[in-house]
């Protein structure tokens, strides 16, 4: 059963302005400064918010990779657990979406929309926080 709490803690820091955004890795550090995918966002506040993770580096041709759990590029299973979402690695928003990538009946991936559709982190926060069902509904005020 998804964790309402930590999917909200994962989608304010994607719309924190904290974090520059990353393609193809989970977190990079290079001389200007890290940066990360939507899915490395959510293993730093996994991370920050008591996690036990895995952290080492790997130096390539960009800086430096950083790998929880002994992965650069996909969503650690722990991470995912702390979610409380079940997952391969990716997080899949659901086939009805508008914004599906490719096939009609492909639902685009947070991986997808990071890398390939080149969305920014507060859309990707808006579609998680509409898959998980955590939009909140406006107040109605009395007149």
């Amino acid at each position: 059963m998804a964790n309402k709490e930590n999917l909200r803690k994962w989608i304010d820091a994607l719309r924190s302005g904290k974090y520059v955004q990353a393609r193809n890795v989970l977190h990079r550090q290079t001389s200007e400064g890290e940066s990360f995918c939507c899915l490395g966002v959510a293993c730093k506040v996994a991370l920050d918010n008591g996690l036990k993770l895995s952290v080492s580096l790997e130096r390539d041709e960009r800086g430096i990779a950083v790998r929880y759990d002994d992965t650069a590029a996909t969503l650690p299973p722990a991470v995912a657990g702390w979610l409380g979402i079940d997952s391969d690695g990716d997080v899949r928003f659901r086939p009805t979406d508008p914004d599906r990538m490719g096939d009609k009946e492909d639902p685009v991936s947070a991986i997808g929309a990071n890398d390939s559709c080149g969305w920014d982190f507060a859309r990707i926060a808006d579609k998680l926080e509409q898959h998980f069902g955590l939009v909140e509904e406006p107040v109605a005020v009395a007149a």
